[in-house]
């Protein structure tokens, strides 16, 4: 199971998570969450350096082609993450132009239609499954697991599982997890501070998973 560090706001903070060897960290280059990554005041070739081991994913929400083309680039991001209304035209042309895997976000509630994800099926490589927010993600709430038991019926794809993850919940429910998902994505349940992840936290959380 992958483990993916999200919303990091400091270089510093972001380097010694490195370290600590997840799979992926996430990076948000959305200005409407208070863990916008601001690149104006970050040196974007230290991460540039980071390990090609930890894989960098730039989560966006409505961007503009422009916009994720040179955070490629500028960052050497791996992964795009989606977390707006765009559409499947917009993610096969990220798709065919960028050499990056794509994942499209999906706000799930107790409603959830995923009849939504055929659509994206031949356009992406991944699906997360965040709790329903109109703040596009980063709420810090999870939602019960079971609500994902119809996702095989309409896609294959693997997917992450986001939303309010911490140490006692994976404990508690990972392993009545099904489908079992591909990654898990943790956020504001490690942190210090906003956009400041507690290295303790992180190393014990990727020390679980590793487990697993």
């Amino acid at each position: 199971m992958q483990i993916k560090i999200c919303g990091l706001k400091y270089l510093q903070n972001i380097q010694e998570v490195a370290k600590l060897q997840p799979d992926m960290i996430g990076l948000i280059f959305y200005p409407g969450s208070p863990r916008f990554l601001n690149t104006s005041k970050t040196n974007l070739s230290s991460l540039k350096k980071i390990p090609p081991t930890v894989k960098k994913v730039g989560v966006f929400v409505n961007p503009p082609y422009e916009e994720v083309e040179e955070k490629v680039d500028s960052v050497g991001l791996d992964y795009i993450q989606l977390h707006g209304n765009e559409s499947p035209t917009f993610c096969a042309r990220l798709k065919e132009d960028l050499p990056i895997q794509l994942i499209k976000a999906l706000g799930i509630d107790e409603k959830m239609n995923f009849e939504i994800c055929k659509s994206f099926e031949p356009v992406v490589d991944y699906f997360l499954f965040d709790t329903k927010s109109p703040k596009h993600g980063g709420t810090g709430i999870a939602y019960p697991w079971e609500w994902l038991s119809p996702y095989p019926m309409y896609s294959s794809k693997p997917f992450v599982l986001s939303g309010g993850i911490d140490i006692s919940l994976l404990k508690q429910n990972i392993s009545t997890c099904n489908p079992i998902p591909w990654a898990i994505d943790l956020s504001s349940k490690l942190e210090r501070s906003v956009g400041k992840k507690d290295l303790y936290k992180v190393e014990e959380i990727i020390s679980y998973v590793r487990t697993l």
